[in-house]
């Protein structure tokens, strides 16, 4: 119908996955792809951080006045059903059962795929596909060439919705402090960083950077424009800018904000 009639249609609510198993190879360049995350601080007049990062983004969380119970519905029926039905798909029945709580473990980390498929019993090449749930993105190292011999070459993985991190990971905060407050600061900033990037339909490139020796950078954008290093804490001490002094200092620094 777009083909021989001219007509337009906009598909909303589509899986991710039943397109790409379906007919979606046929709409070709006929198509045009939009994504659609949580709520991005520009859409939320006098963003509350705190509740963001516990009642997580999604609109009925961040406005739920029961926001455990609402998360923990989501976790158990709509993210095992939809890591089920992929699990389905490629027989992995093992995978079904086990992966949210272990994802919910991971996020923030930098990614131990043997690790994490020992405890999902399925194999790490297996693992490197769950990407493909849509529940969360991989972020990479700098591809540079000559830059990846004094740094970690593991990619980081980050959840997409800071409030289903922290019921995955069976938390509570009650202040902007401390580690795990931290943690789910960084998966707010990936959120908006791959909003933005989508929504602009911008080609911005993603990174993180760690160094063998643990000097870290959160995010690198476009390979050396802008370092971003994330923390939450009432005081901002020196060492907490390492990570961005040792970027800065190679070849990746040249030209970074």
């Amino acid at each position: 119908m777009i083909e021989n009639r001219r007509l337009s249609f906009i598909l909303c609510g589509s899986n991710a996955r039943k397109l790409r198993e379906g007919q979606a190879n046929l709409l070709g360049s006929r198509a045009w792809r939009f994504e659609m995350f949580p709520l991005v601080s520009a859409e939320v007049s006098g963003l509350d951080l705190l509740r963001a990062l516990t009642h997580g983004l999604i609109p009925s969380h961040y406005d739920s006045t029961r926001p455990d119970r609402s998360l923990q519905a989501f976790t158990d029926d709509y993210l095992k059903e939809e890591i089920a039905a992929e699990a389905l798909n490629r027989n992995l029945s093992a995978f079904a059962g086990n992966a949210p709580p272990q994802v919910g473990k991971e996020n923030g980390e930098i990614v131990n795929y043997a690790a994490i498929a020992s405890d999902v019993s399925v194999d790490s090449k297996t693992m490197r596909s769950f990407e493909d749930t849509m529940i969360g993105r991989f972020l990479p190292p700098p591809a540079k060439p000559g830059s990846r011999k004094h740094l970690v070459a593991t990619p980081k993985f980050h959840l997409f919705d800071p409030g289903v991190a922290r019921i995955l990971r069976r938390v509570n905060i009650s202040a902007l402090e401390g580690r795990e407050a931290g943690r789910l600061f960084g998966t707010f900033i990936a959120h908006e960083l791959r909003a933005s990037t989508a929504y602009r339909k911008s080609s911005r490139v993603i990174h993180y950077y760690r160094t063998k020796a643990r000097a870290e950078v959160d995010f690198i954008l476009n390979h050396r424009e802008t370092a971003i290093k994330v923390t939450i804490s009432r005081n901002v001490r020196e060492a907490d800018l390492k990570g961005l002094e040792v970027v800065q200092g190679t070849h990746l620094g040249k030209g970074l904000i």
